[in-house]
C-alpha cells in the first residue's frame, strides 16, 4: 500500500459520527456516497452491528434497510420488552428462516403478517404504531433477529426501540459453505480479532471466578456477550457479536488467557417476494473454531 492509499479502517476513523449516524441525504456527491457506503458495510462485517439508522444514499431502497440507533435513542431493556409486546420465541420447526423472513419483510400490514401470526405476536399497548426493522438471519443458531420500532400515535417524534427480538426453533437446514468474498471477509475479521486487547486487571482468583461465570452460560450468544462485557473491552460494541465464544480458560503456569471462538460474517443478498425486492441479511461463518491466547503480564495483580 502506498502512502496515498488509505485502508478501510482509517477511512472509518476519519468519517465523523455525524456521517455515520445522522439521518441525512448523502447522495449528492458520488465519491462521498461510495466512501460512506463502503465504511458502513466494513463496520457491519467487522463489528457485527445489526442496525444502521437512516443512511439515505439518494436512491430507492429495497425493503429491510438497515438502521443504527443513536445514543439518544430510547432503547428498551430486555427485562422491560414484555411490557410492550408478547410473542413466542420458539417455532418448533414449523417454518424455515427464509419463509419467515420473506413474509415478515414484505407484509403490507403487520397486523395480518403470517410470520407474526406464527409467533402469536401482539402489541400490548395501543399508543404506538409498529414497524419491524433490521431483520437478520443468524445461520449459526438457525434463528432470526429483528428490532421493533414503536412510533407514538400522538407524536411521531416520540418512539421506542425494542432491540434484538430473537426467534429460534426453525426447521433445520444445512449450513452453506462460504463463497470467495465471504472467505475474504472471514480473514479480515480474524485479523481484526487477533489484534484486539484482552483487558482484565484484578487477582487470579477473580479471573478464575469470571471464567467460570462465562463458561456456565449455556446460550452461546449470551455467553459471548458476557465474555465481551468482562474481557473484551477493546472491541467495538455492537448489537450482535461478530464472533461467538465456546470456551475460556487460564493457564496459571504460563499466565496465558485462552479462549476458543468462531468469527461471524455479516453478509446479504437482494431477494424478491410477491413482486417486492428486499435485503436478506445474514450472519454466516466458516464453521471452524479458532483458539486465541494472550499472556497476561501486567493485568493480573497478586
Amino acid at each position: 500500500m502506498n502512502n496515498n492509499e488509505k485502508n478501510r479502517y482509517d477511512e472509518l476513523m476519519e468519517t465523523t459520527p455525524e456521517d455515520q449516524l445522522k439521518y441525512k441525504n448523502i447522495g449528492k456527491k458520488n465519491e462521498r456516497k461510495k466512501l460512506v457506503k463502503k465504511i458502513l458495510f466494513f463496520s457491519l462485517s467487522a463489528v457485527g452491528i445489526a442496525t444502521v439508522f437512516g443512511l439515505a444514499f439518494g436512491i430507492k431502497k429495497p425493503l429491510n434497510d438497515l438502521h443504527v440507533w443513536k445514543n439518544t435513542a430510547n432503547l428498551i431493556s430486555e427485562d422491560d420488552i414484555d411490557k410492550y409486546i408478547s410473542y413466542k420465541k420458539n417455532l418448533n420447526e414449523k417454518q424455515t428462516t427464509l419463509d419467515f423472513i420473506k413474509e415478515l419483510i414484505t407484509s403490507d400490514n403487520l397486523e395480518n403478517s403470517p410470520s407474526l401470526k406464527t409467533i402469536d405476536f401482539k402489541l400490548i399497548t395501543n399508543d404506538y404504531e409498529l414497524k419491524i426493522v433490521n431483520v437478520i438471519e443468524n445461520t449459526l443458531s438457525n434463528s432470526v433477529v429483528f428490532d421493533c420500532l414503536l412510533i407514538s400515535k400522538l407524536n411521531k417524534k416520540i418512539n421506542l426501540v425494542l432491540p434484538n427480538i430473537i426467534i429460534s426453533g426453525f426447521k433445520k437446514q444445512e449450513r452453506v459453505p462460504l463463497n470467495v468474498k465471504e472467505l475474504e471477509e472471514h480473514k479480515k475479521i480474524y485479523d481484526l480479532l487477533d489484534k484486539q486487547p484482552i483487558s482484565f486487571k484484578d487477582t487470579k482468583e477473580k479471573l478464575k471466578e469470571k471464567i467460570i461465570q462465562v463458561n456456565s452460560i449455556k446460550n452461546i450468544f449470551e455467553r459471548t456477550k458476557k465474555f465481551r462485557d468482562i474481557f473484551y473491552n477493546g472491541f467495538p460494541s455492537g448489537n450482535v457479536p461478530a464472533f461467538v465464544v465456546y470456551d475460556v480458560s487460564f493457564d496459571e503456569t504460563k499466565n496465558l488467557f485462552i479462549y476458543e471462538f468462531e468469527p461471524m460474517i455479516f453478509t446479504g443478498t437482494r431477494d424478491k417476494h410477491n413482486g417486492k425486492k428486499f435485503n436478506h441479511f445474514k450472519y454466516v461463518s466458516k464453521n471452524e473454531k479458532i483458539t486465541f491466547q494472550k499472556e497476561l503480564k501486567t493485568e493480573i495483580v497478586s
